[in-house]
């Protein structure tokens, strides 16, 4: 499978757009007090799209895990990598800068239960739903540490995504104070959904098996609390969001009754207000959905 690349998607040419609902993207930006913000979004119902500064960068935050995600099921698809192997746990990690020692916080991290498996095995497929369910930075470090970053990010340029940057792992200082972050624009995580929802790569095995661990995520204060209360009851999201000190973020495919999905990706700069941030995409989504999916 290697050098496979996804099936063209004609619905993420970047000519798709309209002025006034630009405007009022950037009317709501502005309200809030926000840098910058970007959106992208597809309805796979009728391939309609929108997309506003799709193609300026972001610090990736923890979206990143979900390209973290699709390249190991595409390694093992190409028997590289086994979903049943099992990693030791351990908290000592090297930097991509010349192999600088460094460790997690477990109180900065989402997910501490699983430091307490420390010196133990876990399996892959277990710290993968880790780290995407609860976003476990332990656990993107193990699986970043066990196969490799640059391994990781030739898989996805092989697999043909652009705008999406794996360059090293989580809290790495050294590397963050020489500028290497991973990073995202909000076409490549669309991009990236995309794939996961209709590439021709993965089989189904691998597509169900990844829309199940994103429908887990334990995160919801975001894309998911712009739809309606009503609607939202019985519909499904296959998202990640992300968040730092200086980005909010969050990205996915929305599954509403008895219809296509639609993949939408906001991704924000706080500007020292995160509340601000998720407010917005709070505020997109529930946009979208009003003024961009069809009737």
């Amino acid at each position: 499978m290697v050098g496979r690349n996804p099936q063209p998607v004609k619905h993420l040419s970047k000519h798709a757009a309209s002025a006034d609902f630009d405007d009022q993207i950037a009317a709501m930006v502005t309200a809030l007090g926000l840098p910058r913000a970007a959106l992208s979004f597809v309805d796979f119902a009728d391939g309609r799209c929108h997309h506003y500064r799709a193609d300026e960068w972001f610090h990736a935050a923890s979206t990143i895990k979900v390209a973290i995600m699709v390249a190991l099921f595409a390694l093992e698809e190409d028997g590289e990598v086994g979903m049943n192997s099992a990693i030791r746990v351990t908290n000592d990690f090297h930097s991509v800068v010349e192999g600088a020692p460094f460790r997690l916080d477990p109180e900065r991290d989402s997910c501490p239960e699983l430091y307490r498996w420390l010196g133990r095995e876990v399996a892959v497929d277990a710290l993968v739903r880790d780290m995407i369910v609860s976003s476990s930075n332990l656990a993107t470090n193990l699986l970043l540490a066990s196969t490799g970053v640059s391994v990781l990010q030739q898989k996805l340029v092989e697999l043909g995504f652009d705008g999406v940057e794996l360059r090293r792992g989580v809290e790495d200082e050294a590397a963050f104070q020489q500028g290497i972050i991973n990073r995202v624009t909000a076409r490549g995580l669309l991009q990236l959904f995309t794939h996961i929802w209709q590439g021709e790569w993965p089989g189904a095995r691998y597509r169900q098996g990844m829309l199940e661990i994103l429908f887990e995520q334990r995160f919801s204060d975001r894309i998911p609390s712009g739809i309606p209360e009503d609607i939202r009851a019985h519909t499904r999201f296959a998202h990640k969001t992300g968040e730092i000190s200086t980005v909010v973020h969050d990205a996915g495919l929305i599954f509403l009754p008895e219809r296509m999905p639609y993949g939408l990706v906001v991704l924000t700069e706080t500007g020292g207000s995160p509340e601000n941030s998720r407010q917005l995409i709070r505020a997109l989504s529930h946009l979208v959905y009003r003024q961009r999916l069809k009737p």
